[in-house]
């Protein structure tokens, strides 16, 4: 646990300590690791989860698809790089979940192997949403048209970016040091990519 911090004030308002708080959508813990926000996707999961089962004998697949991008995707790819970088721990329920959908999607068995299903349905996992978003950000950043900073060293590998290196575990679940790594494993066909839909599309 971290050391209480000191007493602030704004205006003669003493500033509650709390230990979760809920800013512009995401559930903010004072440890950072965003557990209590994705228990919280996890239910909105579970709620979309019935209405896919009651329709997925009465609408063709596409319409499944149509289902999944208007009440799930929304929810698992709205500020992804904040939330979903944390411990893979955190995560297991709600990856649980998500193949759960894709199963149900396709009629599969409780035990089919996901990774064809989310090929098949052309839908990404959780893990590629994050990919795909913080390389968007970067792809941004390299065309300088995001403002927040991140240091740039040349490398041998050309559009490459020197990863940061810090004592702190939690560092490597930050941006600062996220943001590179990912750019550096995009292939360099697609960071040539002249504007950023390209790029997006063949990410």
């Amino acid at each position: 646990k971290y050391q209480p911090l000191p007493r602030l004030h704004i205006c003669n308002s003493t500033i509650k300590q709390v230990s979760k708080t809920k800013f512009l959508g995401i559930i903010i813990d004072e440890e950072m690791s965003f557990k209590h926000h994705i228990d919280k996707l996890c239910i909105k999961l579970s709620r979309s989860i019935s209405l896919l089962i009651k329709v997925k004998n009465l609408v063709p697949l596409q319409v499944m698809k149509c289902l999944y991008y208007a009440h799930i995707y929304p929810h698992i790819s709205y500020c992804n790089p904040i939330w979903a970088t944390t411990y893979k721990r955190h995560l297991h329920n709600l990856n649980v979940l998500h193949k759960k959908i894709v199963r149900i999607m396709t009629n599969s068995d409780f035990l089919e192997h996901t990774p064809p299903l989310f090929k098949s349905l052309n839908i990404l996992q959780i893990n590629d949403v994050t990919n795909l978003q913080i390389s968007t950000w970067m792809y941004k950043r390299q065309c300088n048209t995001t403002p927040i900073p991140i240091h740039n060293y040349p490398t041998r590998q050309q559009r490459d970016l020197r990863i940061p290196q810090h004592s702190l575990t939690i560092y490597k679940h930050s941006l600062m040091y996220l943001g590179p790594k990912t750019w550096n494993a995009v292939p360099a066909k697609f960071k040539a990519m002249k504007n950023i839909t390209s790029f997006k599309k063949m990410y």
